[in-house]
């Protein structure tokens, strides 16, 4: 695998974390047997091979469009260039998923690896949720393959923890602000929930719109207080029955996971 180095530029540091969670998702679906792919994984109705699968899928269509992105196309992904993608990811075996993710995977890491201190700065990804620099782009990314590597992870030690926790977290505004139930939302609003977890203090802003704001001073009626691993289960929609987190208020630990249900 290429490495990188991120000290000359902002986005090698995500480039450098979504290589070490590919990384540390290799090494543990390397050794896997044909039925442990076959497993459930956390991630709902999906196998672990499905999961790869899903990986996979979109280390393809992600090299197709950062190419896009270099040759200065600006068409975003369209469903009938994806839907032949996702069947024939879709038709392969559990043993071919894990093969075939690890081959798209290592090509978009090269790709990327590869992009110039030039290209960078013009570079716009058509990404699905338009057209991005490449730090951004890197965000989401690391986003997916944090969380699905939890996904797989946590299949086979239920102590795993999400990997690269403080980058993930830098986006967990906007993951917040975008995937939550608007029913909920409305129900709970307007309240205050104060996030204490490992060395942040947060604050959980719940009104006509979700928010987090980060690294806050602030108090609040209602304080949830967890690991920053919780608390990034939380708002991604995996927080476990089993998973502590201690709730004071007069917030409910139900309302949080149903505001949060995951995508």
């Amino acid at each position: 695998m290429p490495q990188f180095d991120h000290t000359t530029r902002p986005s090698r540091d995500w480039l450098h974390a979504l290589q070490t969670a590919s990384n540390d998702l290799r090494h543990l679906v390397d050794g896997l047997r044909t039925e442990d792919l076959s497993l459930a994984s956390r991630d709902g109705d999906w196998t672990v091979a499905q999961v790869l699968s899903h990986l996979g899928s979109a280390a393809e269509i992600c090299t197709d469009l950062v190419r896009r992105g270099l040759a200065g196309d600006h068409r975003g992904p369209q469903r009938d260039e994806l839907t032949p993608i996702w069947d024939r990811w879709n038709d392969l075996c559990p043993a071919e998923q894990r093969l075939q993710w690890q081959r798209a995977d290592a090509a978009h890491l090269e790709l990327l690896a590869g992009i110039t201190v030039e290209q960078e700065k013009s570079l716009r990804v058509p990404y699905f949720a338009g057209p991005m620099d490449l730090t951004t782009y890197l965000g989401y990314r690391l986003s997916e393959h944090a969380l699905h590597g939890w996904d797989v992870a946590v299949t086979f030690d239920p102590s795993a923890t999400v990997g690269q926790l403080d980058l993930v977290w830098q986006r967990i505004d906007m993951i917040a602000s975008r995937f939550h139930d608007g029913a909920v939302r409305q129900r709970l609003a307007a309240r205050q929930i104060l996030l204490l977890h490992s060395d942040h203090r947060d604050l959980l802003v719940v009104d006509d719109e979700v928010h987090i704001e980060t690294g806050t001073d602030r108090s609040a009626p209602s304080t949830v207080t967890a690991t920053s691993d919780v608390t990034t289960r939380l708002v991604y929609g995996r927080l476990r029955p089993e998973d502590d987190m201690d709730i004071s208020g007069p917030t409910a630990r139900d309302d949080l996971v149903q505001l949060f249900p995951g995508f």
